[in-house]
């Protein structure tokens, strides 16, 4: 058993003296030491504000400067020290970084996929992922009546990146139509995106002549479908929305243009009720978000 160390301390101005065991580990708050003395002896810590001693041996005190804002006490090797407070949403630690990924031109949509290397920053341990594939185009009908797609499906996972380096990122395209007078043309599908196996997000359907696309699935810790489309919309019809929304602006009789509502971030395109006008769907997105 440790010896006994009286403690002198101060507390409301009045001198309280107390009898404890001090054993590896301990800790007395600099602050209630009047006079630099343990039990009658001398001890030069040089202690500050906000330091803390504690003991680091038997009947053997030492100083534990004051942390960082934020950080919290913890224990290293059975030694109290300072570190950070570790997070919450999906990584072991806080959120450090997010990374967008979407094809390149912005400037004039155009329904096109792409392909990057996701590179993982320093210190990331885990990483949560949001993939979402393309939308469907809406059909382009012969009458004066148009159908909707589906959106881009969404997969959402938690990975763990401690040994992994490198993930290929895929942007699924929107889908497209091609113009045909007289004749009526079902929407093109979206494709898929994905961040390497670990969340896929697929490509919602294209309009039919007379009924809407289904909406993209996804496989991945969490899974959410995108919405259908509506079908044989004589006034147009919005586009429907992915997770992220998105959807088509409808356009109604004589007011339809090529590529003129697209769908954006995997929803699908809005619908035309004029004959060979046609809308894209959005292109998909993958979202990385990065924790310590």
């Amino acid at each position: 058993m440790a010896d006994k160390i009286p403690v002198k301390a101060i507390y409301s101005g009045s001198d309280v003296t107390s009898v404890g065991e001090l054993e590896a580990g301990d800790t007395i708050n600099g602050s209630y030491i009047t006079d630099n003395t343990i039990g009658g002896s001398q001890i030069n810590l040089s202690l500050v504000a906000g330091d803390t001693m504690y003991a680091s041996g038997i009947d053997t005190l030492a100083r534990l400067a004051k942390g960082t804002d934020g950080h919290v006490l913890t224990l290293a090797s059975g030694l109290p020290s300072w570190a950070a407070a570790s997070g919450g949403g999906g990584g072991s630690g806080g959120l450090v970084s997010m990374t967008w990924y979407a094809p390149t031109t912005v400037t004039s949509f155009v329904p096109q996929g792409a392909t990057y290397t996701w590179t993982k920053p320093s210190g990331i341990t885990k990483v949560k992922v949001y993939a979402t594939g393309g939308g469907g185009a809406s059909s382009n009908q012969s009458s004066n009546t148009n159908s909707t797609g589906g959106a881009g499906g969404t997969a959402i996972s938690i990975v763990d990146v401690t040994s992994i380096s490198t993930v290929t990122v895929t942007i699924g395209a929107g889908g497209s139509s091609g113009a045909s007078a007289g004749l009526g043309i079902n929407g093109t599908s979206g494709t898929s995106s994905s961040f390497g196996t670990y969340a896929t997000g697929n490509g919602g359907q294209g309009g039919h002549l007379y009924y809407g696309g289904n909406g993209g699935t996804a496989s991945g810790d969490v899974t959410i479908m995108g919405g259908g489309g509506s079908g044989n919309l004589y006034h147009g019809g919005n586009g429907t929305n992915s997770f992220w929304g998105g959807g088509g602006m409808a356009a109604g009789n004589g007011g339809g243009y090529t590529s003129g509502h697209p769908g954006s971030v995997g929803g699908s395109g809005g619908a035309c009720s004029t004959a060979n006008h046609y809308t894209w769907g959005g292109n998909g997105v993958v979202l990385v978000e990065e924790y310590a």
